[in-house]
């Protein structure tokens, strides 16, 4: 099973922080560029996928891990995946709007699109970007200086695990009750706060071997899905302006995926932190 798919046993319980967070890091960005080869040399939109989702996991280690971090330090990584990813996102945005939409203008931009992004990844060497991550993590300029820090990146990465969940739990918490209330732009953020948080608790899960994980991941998950297609639905009326029986259909589509992801979001407020 391919890294995107799973980050399992990658993690122990006699790991410090410092370990823990070169794992994960060494992990996503190897899984980014296993999966190279099918975003460079087919057109099977899996591979914009899984290496969009390698990059976006490997954010949310950075995320999680902040308090060991050295910005400076571990900035060429965090840059470098923030550009691939935004690089890639291009692409991707526009074979969702052809799945869509459709239409042989959309098909010859998305070619084009591709043959871009297929030259940029080359020029940049995307093919390096795990060599180049796992050279810095060999070296010490990416840890954070102080005491506090120092203990962190030594101490059980459970410690450190439990800090990272509450933070990007309480990043989710503070969208607030409702979701219809917020912007397309703040939804859009939420979901992906969200997918940060639902990341770090798979990376963190084995660490808590008996908790009730599952229902909870499960629930931010199906958010994920409902918030997705308020996602998609925005995207495709900034493309193309719908017609009238279109956006009939997008706004009950909308009004569905709304009163879906509030009972969602009210069921996740009500379950314990499985992590405490």
């Amino acid at each position: 099973m391919s890294g995107s798919q799973t980050s399992a046993g990658l993690l122990s319980h006699d790991m410090t922080a410092g370990e823990a967070m070169v794992c994960l890091l060494d992990h996503w960005a190897q899984d980014f560029v296993d999966h190279l080869p099918l975003l460079m040399s087919t057109e099977d939109p899996e591979g914009t996928h899984h290496t969009r989702v390698a990059l976006r996991r490997l954010r949310a280690v950075l995320h999680g891990f902040r308090p060991i971090l050295k910005n400076s330090g571990i900035a060429p990584v965090k840059d470098e995946a923030k550009a691939l990813f935004h690089r890639i996102g291009e692409l991707r945005d526009a074979e969702i709007l052809l799945q869509a939409i459709g239409g042989d203008d959309r098909t010859e931009a998305l070619s084009a699109k591709r043959i871009a992004l297929r030259a940029a990844l080359r020029t940049q060497d995307a093919d390096g970007f795990a060599t180049r991550t796992h050279a810095l993590l060999q070296g010490k300029a990416w840890r954070r200086k102080g005491r506090t820090a120092r203990d962190w990146r030594k101490g059980p990465v459970k410690v450190l695990a439990s800090r990272a969940l509450d933070v990007a739990s309480g990043t989710c918490a503070a969208y607030g009750p409702d979701i219809a209330e917020l912007s397309p732009e703040m939804r859009h953020s939420f979901r992906k706060d969200l997918k940060t948080f639902r990341y770090l608790s798979e990376f963190f899960l084995p660490l808590w071997r008996l908790s009730p994980a599952s229902a909870h991941l499960s629930t931010v998950k199906a958010m994920q899905d409902e918030l997705g297609v308020l996602t998609d639905i925005a995207a495709m009326r900034r493309a193309v302006t719908p017609d009238a029986t279109t956006r009939s259909e997008q706004d009950q589509k909308t009004a569905g995926a709304l009163i879906a992801a509030d009972i969602l979001w009210h069921k996740l407020a009500a379950q314990e932190p499985w992590w405490r």
